[in-house]
């Protein structure tokens, strides 16, 4: 007969939760010994727009967490484009942004727990945050020039293309980037997620890392190129937020 499990404690009551994936997350947290979110908090911009009701907000940290379950969060084009806006804003407001998955959650807490010790550690100033280096090189992606040319004249501080290479031997290839305030623009191709769950995946994990590494990453919907949306989110990310 296997040995029974660790038991598991009935949650506060108190605390409100979206999902069942929610639920057990915040029970890794409590389970590992690390200090406790705030669920379900209205984050606004600087002057107070309404951004979103995040699942996990660390506030004195500046850390939102998003747990993400497939089902409802890669089905609908739309929908990815919408939540890539949003969490957008939120990095452009201020907050080290972490996604995880079910299958994240499910199958490596671990590794989950770690990388919210790790953050957390870093924004307390406990622990320096792991270096990645911004590698110059050509724009791996030729539909994006003027694009990534109108954000550069926008935002002269902004290096088109090459490549940050992040402290675990990964490379993640960008639009832009704005090396001395580490900002990343990375291209997400929203068929790829909705077809591809390995892909959707592995790049909310190079996107996590990357965080980790002290990088803010702002998302660029393959959709939104060429479009009013793109000349939008270039006018945010050239005023700051």
């Amino acid at each position: 007969m296997a040995a029974p499990g660790p038991e598991r404690r009935p949650l506060d009551e108190t605390v409100r939760f979206d999902s069942f994936l929610e639920a057990e997350f915040y029970r890794l947290l409590e389970q590992q010994g690390l200090s406790l979110p705030t669920t379900q908090q209205v984050i606004r911009d600087p002057i107070g727009r309404y951004i979103t009701r995040a699942d996990f907000t660390y506030e004195r940290e500046r850390v939102v967490i998003l747990t993400d379950g497939r089902p409802f969060h890669t089905q609908d084009p739309v929908k990815i484009v919408a939540d890539l806006d949003r969490r957008n804003d939120l990095a452009l407001a201020g907050y080290r942004l972490l996604e995880f998955t079910y299958r994240d959650v499910a199958t490596n807490p671990e590794g989950v727990v770690e990388i919210v010790r790790q953050v957390l550690a870093g924004m307390q100033r406990d622990i320096p945050l792991p270096a990645a280096e911004w590698i110059p090189g050509p724009l791996a992606f030729a539909e994006t020039r003027e694009f990534v040319e109108s954000l550069c004249q926008n935002k002269p501080t902004f290096r088109s293309g090459g490549y940050l290479n992040l402290p675990d031997g990964r490379s993640l290839p960008l639009l832009a980037a704005d090396p001395e305030k580490r900002q990343a623009l990375v291209l997400v191709d929203v068929d790829v997620w909705t077809q591809d769950a390995l892909c959707w995946r592995e790049d909310l994990a190079i996107h996590n890392w990357t965080r980790l590494a002290g990088w803010q990453v702002i998302r660029v919907p393959r959709v939104w190129v060429g479009s009013r949306e793109g000349q939008e989110l270039v006018k945010k990310v050239a005023r700051g937020g």
